[in-house]
């Protein structure tokens, strides 16, 4: 057996990039080759491998993941694209790339998250697993949208609705002070390619971006972008048909009143509406929070 040789790479290069993905792809049946076509990965991306002569046979990646808690702005990190290929499990290469993460992310990053359907193999790096929530309720405006207010459907594979939307993520604000991401911009354009029943609604007045989607009489507000936060009016204009909503983030920045639906820890992520394993959210920090009403939008599963 050849000896394998280890790497720290940002992906940047459509190599090294597509050496990770085919490890995705037979690990996972995970297909980025849309993904990849895009160009969204940025230098701070790190990707750790061991590979034998050409090709990655295991592999842990982790990106910034800047995050709001408690209205505290959390240099946080997210991991993933955690893969061995089978012929190579049993040589401990899991435990030396997850270990080599988290050497390197040093004091650079005072949390991590990842999600999994194994919890129990991250338990002896520190982390934990926490309760997932969403919230269902409704808003106190009407369901009215200004006549004045344009809005736009947009398309992810469309260059110039790329280009917006990378925009809207420099400098968008947390969907909650609570518990909102500050920017996942790669997790971002990965889920929409996978869930092309989500809706993009662009208004360029007040320049965000609201994601949506109907499921039978379910009307789910999935996130916003934005340098602000709308007005529940905007919102509610916006889903239309359903006073009532299925929220999938924490509510305090919205106008309305709504119920936890507590005691939900796994999170479900699709493919072009196909049930994929369900997965834990799990964090390792020293970051203190209450663990009970937060949850990620279905836009940042990573």
């Amino acid at each position: 057996m050849n000896e394998l040789i280890y790497r720290l790479d940002n992906l940047i290069e459509p190599k090294s990039r597509n050496q990770v993905s085919d490890l995705l792809q037979e690990t996972f049946n995970l297909d980025l080759s849309l993904f990849n076509k895009l160009g969204i990965l940025t230098e701070d991306y790190r990707a750790l491998s061991f590979l034998e002569k050409d090709r990655v046979v295991a592999n842990v990646s982790y990106f910034p993941m800047p995050i709001m808690i408690n209205g505290k702005a959390i240099a946080a990190a997210g991991i993933q694209s955690v893969a061995t290929r089978p012929e190579f499990r049993g040589r401990g290469l899991f435990r030396k790339l997850m270990q080599k993460s988290l050497d390197d992310m040093g004091t650079r990053h005072s949390c991590q998250f990842l999600q999994t359907n194994q919890p129990e193999l991250y338990h002896c790096f520190g982390f934990k697993s926490l309760e997932h929530h969403t919230f269902t309720g409704s808003l106190t405006s009407p369901f009215k949208r200004p006549v004045s207010t344009r809005q736009y459907d947009l398309q992810i594979e469309t260059p110039e609705d790329l280009q917006l939307i990378q925009k809207l993520f420099t400098k968008r604000a947390p969907v909650s002070l609570r518990f909102g991401l500050m920017a996942h911009m790669a997790s971002f354009v990965l889920n929409v390619l996978y869930n092309r029943q989500w809706h993009l609604s662009y208004f360029p007045d007040p320049d965000v971006m609201i994601v949506w989607d109907q499921v039978g009489e379910q009307t789910r507000l999935i996130d916003v972008v934005g340098a602000s936060f709308p007005s529940a009016e905007l919102i509610g204009g916006c889903l239309g048909r359903s006073r009532d909503i299925t929220v999938c983030f924490p509510p305090d920045r919205l106008e309305g009143t709504f119920k936890s639906l507590r005691g939900i820890t796994t999170r479900v992520q699709n493919k072009n509406g196909v049930e994929r394993k369900k997965s834990v959210l799990m964090m390792r920090g020293t970051t203190n929070f209450s663990n009970s009403q937060i949850g990620l939008p279905p836009t940042a599963d990573f």
